[in-house]
This record gives C-alpha cells, structure tokens and sequence, in this order.
C-alpha cells in the first residue's frame, strides 16, 4: 500500500517517460511497450498499491500530452493530483481547459524551511488526506525528499 506516491519530474517530459517513471517509482518491473501497454500497467499498479495521491515536482516540466495523461489518472483513478512547480507550470496548465478546470485550486506558499515543511505535511495528512491509517508523510525519509 502506497497512499501517497511523490515524484520528481524530468525535463520535457513525455507521455512514455510519465508511464516508465511513475512505474519505477512504485518498484514495479516491467517498463517497456507501448504507451497503451504502459498506461494500462499503470492503472492497474497504481490500483494495487491504493494509491490514493500523486505529488508531481518540478510540475512546469510536463509536456501538454502527459498533463492530459495525468488528468485522465486523476479521473479515472480518484486520484489525488498535487502538481508543486514554478511560476512557469500556471503557463502549462493553462494551455488546455480540461487541465485547467482539473487543477483549478492554486496556492502560492513561501519557500518553506524544514520546520516549516513539517509543519506543512502535519496539516496536509490531517486535513487533505485524512486517511485512516499513517502515510508516512511525517517519516524521517518523506520529509528528506520534500526538502
């Protein structure tokens, strides 16, 4: 069970390369096919493992064709999408209307320190997720990647 899965986003980054990375973030084997093969494992690994939110970084980096991907994750799956980025990704989010209506809610936040983030993900499990059981999101080794 991974409740809340974080992922760093490459540059330029492409509809296989979302699939083969979000795959390999779940330590999943197999990444190669197509992309229809991809998304589909996908799917269904991220079904498997209850994933219940995804959080992209570095979120001004997707190309339009894997926003829409992203979308359809998020709707097809329920799943929770937290796109973290720039100034640069309201541009990229805005080049489609489906993608904007999706990720309408924004917040702008001040560059955190540790204490900060800490604080920040105490609030997120307790009032976002409000998941029924731990995320780890106050872990040691969650915290590291958030700063």
């Amino acid at each position: 069970m991974i409740p809340v899965l974080y992922w760093f986003c490459t540059e330029k980054l492409s509809v296989s390369g979302l699939f083969i990375g979000l795959l390999k973030a779940l330590r999943y084997q197999v990444i190669n096919g197509r992309n229809i093969e991809l998304r589909e494992r996908l799917y269904r690994v991220l079904e498997g493992c209850q994933v219940e939110m995804i959080i992209f970084d570095e979120a001004q980096r997707i190309t339009p064709s894997s926003m829409s991907e992203i979308r359809d994750i998020a709707e097809v799956l329920n799943i929770s999408v937290v796109l973290v980025g720039t100034d640069r990704l309201n541009a990229v989010i805005q080049r489609d209307e489906q993608v904007l209506n999706r990720f309408m809610g924004h917040y702008r936040y001040p560059r955190l320190d540790a204490e900060g983030v800490r604080e920040m993900s105490g609030q997120w499990e307790k009032h976002v997720l409000r998941m029924s059981e731990s995320s780890n999101l106050m872990s040691k080794k969650v915290q590291s990647l958030l700063l």
